[in-house]
This record gives C-alpha cells, sequence and structure tokens, in this order.
C-alpha cells in the first residue's frame, strides 16, 4: 500500500509511519474515498460485477450469537456507529430475508446522513417472504431492492409490489436462493457499483462458497462463547486449506472497547504490510 496521509496532522507526529514493532501505519485506503471508489470501479470493469464488502460482528473466537441466537450488544456503540459508517461507503446494504424475519432493521445510515435517491437497500428473499409490515418496506420503500427467483407466488409479487418496493426477479442456484453471480452482474450494470454484505451466515456463506468477497471487515467483540455457538459464515465451505477463500490483513484497529479487522483480496492490495492504527 503507498504511503500518503490524507490529514497533514499524519505527518506530524500523530499517527506514526512505522510503529516500534516495525509494522507500517497508512490510513490512505480507509480515509481515501477517491481510492475506494477506484477499487469498486474496477471491480466492474474487470469482472463485470459488483464489488462486494461482507461485514460481520464477531465475538473473540468467532462465533456471531450465543447458542440460543443471542448476540444483543456485542459490540459497543463505537462499533455500531462504524457500522453505519460503512454503509455509506457502498452504493447499498444487502442481507436475506431471515435477518428481515428475525430483526426487522431498517438498514439505515446514520441519522444526520440522508440516503440518495440512488442507495439501496436489498434483500434477498427466493419466494418473496417479507411481510409487508416490515421497516425495509414501510419507511423510504422506493429505496428497497427485493430479489426473488421464479419460484416467489403471483400473490406476493403483487402483494409487495403495491407497496413502493422494487422486485427483481433472477435465476436459482441448485439450493433454491438466489443465483449470486448473474445478481451481481445485474447490479453492476444498474449503477451499484458496491455492496455492503451484512446479512447472517447463510448469505455471507453464498458469496464465500462462490469467492466472492474483494474485502471483508469483522468487528471483534471481547466475548467468548464455546459449546456450538452458530459461526459468522455459513454455506457448503470447504475441505481442503488450499480451497478457502484467503484474504491479506489490510487494517486492524480499535474501534472502542471492539476491534476492527479489514481483509482484502490479495490482487486489491499493494503490500503485505498490516495496517494496525492506534
Amino acid at each position: 500500500m503507498k504511503s500518503g496521509p490524507t490529514d497533514p496532522r499524519h505527518s506530524h507526529g500523530e499517527i506514526p509511519r512505522r510503529t516500534e514493532s516495525g509494522i507500517d501505519v497508512n490510513l490512505d485506503y480507509i480515509e481515501n474515498p477517491a481510492r475506494r471508489l477506484s477499487s469498486h470501479r474496477l471491480r466492474r470493469i474487470v469482472d463485470d460485477r459488483s464489488w462486494i464488502t461482507l461485514v460481520a460482528r464477531i465475538s473473540l473466537d468467532g462465533r456471531r450469537a450465543t447458542k440460543t441466537g443471542d448476540s444483543g450488544l456485542m459490540i459497543g456503540e463505537e462499533g455500531r456507529l462504524r457500522c453505519l459508517e460503512l454503509r455509506e461507503e457502498h452504493d447499498a446494504v444487502l442481507v436475506g430475508v431471515g435477518t428481515i424475519l428475525a430483526d426487522d432493521p431498517d438498514l439505515s445510515c446514520r441519522p444526520e446522513m440522508t440516503s440518495t435517491d440512488d442507495w439501496r437497500r436489498i434483500v434477498l428473499d427466493s419466494q418473496l417472504r417479507t411481510p409487508s409490515w416490515t421497516k425495509v418496506v414501510r419507511s423510504q420503500p422506493e429505496n428497497t431492492l427485493i430479489v426473488h427467483t421464479p419460484a416467489a407466488a403471483g400473490f406476493d409479487k403483487e402483494r409487495l409490489g403495491n407497496t413502493g418496493v422494487a422486485l427483481l426477479e433472477m435465476p436459482a442456484s441448485p439450493s433454491g436462493m438466489v443465483a449470486i453471480k448473474p445478481l451481481l452482474r445485474r447490479l453492476s450494470r444498474d449503477q451499484i457499483r458496491s455492496v455492503l454484505v451484512e446479512g447472517g451466515p447463510t448469505v455471507l456463506g453464498s458469496f464465500a462458497d462462490q469467492y466472492f468477497i474483494d474485502e471483508a471487515i469483522f468487528f471483534l467483540s471481547p466475548h467468548i462463547f464455546g459449546g456450538d455457538s452458530p459461526s459468522a459464515v455459513g454455506g457448503i465451505g470447504v475441505s481442503r486449506l488450499a480451497n478457502a477463500c484467503r484474504l491479506r490483513f489490510e487494517v486492524v484497529r480499535m474501534v472502542g472497547a471492539d476491534v476492527e479487522i479489514r481483509a482484502i483480496r490479495p490482487e486489491n492490495s499493494e503490500e503485505d504490510n498490516v495496517q494496525c492504527v492506534d
């Protein structure tokens, strides 16, 4: 990663270029919107698809919740606000219908930020099970895109279509879920260059299984759940280490009491140094 701080304070000692341990410190990628935008555009040109950033909140032992599904206030307020900031760095935020049914999130940005007309909330819902009373339907429906497969019933198409949300039919995967590859190509052609994937294990796993990950951002909380607590990423998984989706650590920094870990595809990173931020 090239040096070149975006804030004059960085060259005056407030954030050193190299720590005592010899690890370079550089905020250029995370604080330079132009560089991020360039990466998003390049993915669209090279692979004809949107840039994908996976985000998850995990415990110290890599779990997304306790064995009963309780995640509560696993990360602090600073981490929560950081997640909202990440939404503003992307053209859309994506979850699965399971998240909608379990949590009824509004998938909004920070209160002081106004969503632009081209910012989207995307819900993967193969059979259109999203209730009409959910926040993504009732609040700013014009910013919501619900993606379904041909298996969705005509009644549900009419029900949700009448609310003002946009519906998009895409092919189904062998498992009956929305096929990811054609969806990403369609989103790219609809000018959605970057997508923040916030879904549960099933959705995150569907992206990981096909290596549709350009960047992953995990917020690590100081909890240990143990037992058979659910993992953050589901899917089919791999049987051999050589087949794993391998990323390169890019940034590690404290966010309140939690740790933000950012990793990126090797071909998107310019050097091997981990950027540790105080």
